[in-house]
């Protein structure tokens, strides 16, 4: 993740320093050496400032770099119950998140999709996009599409165009394609047509058989 400025030289920018982040020129040594009672002063401040910190610490100005399956949050998450309940959502909803696919196992992110649909206090459009390596393999994009066909969000957002990649994302752009025009079909009859959709492929690419 992307380093930020200071806490402190952030809110100093906009005139926040005296809202009680530090007061009086001093500092209590004892609590800059103990954890759990920064943590209860910090929780004694207003609402509304402690949303501009966790803006502060945990949303990014560029899109936040998963790959696949990795679901690592920030420290802040972590630091305790309370801080994590009030600044999870913030991080889920601020930020935009960029998925990297390899394989095109795109089934791998459905436990950071499940994060996100817990944890957004409102949906943001863009905020959640795929980018796959496209080495081609079947078997893990018909398994993406069967998941897709369940959850319409889990379609392939954005594609790289590096290499020979242009023709293989039009392959996976298609796909989706059909599969969302039979989203009220059962699975089993939109996994015929993809079905015939491979085979017309891999005629024309051995290496999608």
């Amino acid at each position: 993740m992307i380093l930020r400025s200071s806490i402190k030289e952030r809110l100093r920018q906009s005139g926040d320093e005296q809202s009680g982040v530090e007061q009086g020129g001093s500092v209590d040594t004892n609590a800059a050496e103990n954890p759990a009672i920064l943590r209860s002063r910090f929780l004694e401040r207003p609402p509304e400032l402690r949303n501009r910190i966790y803006r502060f610490a945990l949303v990014n100005d560029e899109p936040v770099q998963l790959l696949g399956a990795a679901c690592e949050q920030p420290a802040l998450l972590k630091a305790g119950r309370q801080l994590r309940r009030e600044a999870i959502s913030i991080y889920y909803s601020d930020n935009t998140f960029r998925i990297k696919i390899r394989d095109m196992d795109g089934i791998a992110m459905i436990p950071f999709r499940k994060l996100m649909v817990r944890y957004r206090f409102k949906a943001v459009k863009g905020n959640f996009i795929f980018y796959t390596t496209y080495a081609r393999n079947w078997t893990n994009l018909l398994a993406w599409l069967k998941a897709h066909h369940h959850d319409s969000k889990l379609a392939c957002g954005r594609v790289n165009q590096d290499g020979d990649a242009g023709a293989v994302s039009t392959v996976v752009v298609q796909a989706f394609c059909i599969a969302g025009a039979l989203k009220h079909r059962r699975w089993e009859r939109v996994e015929e047509v993809l079905e015939a959709y491979h085979k017309g492929i891999a005629a024309l690419d051995a290496a999608w058989t």
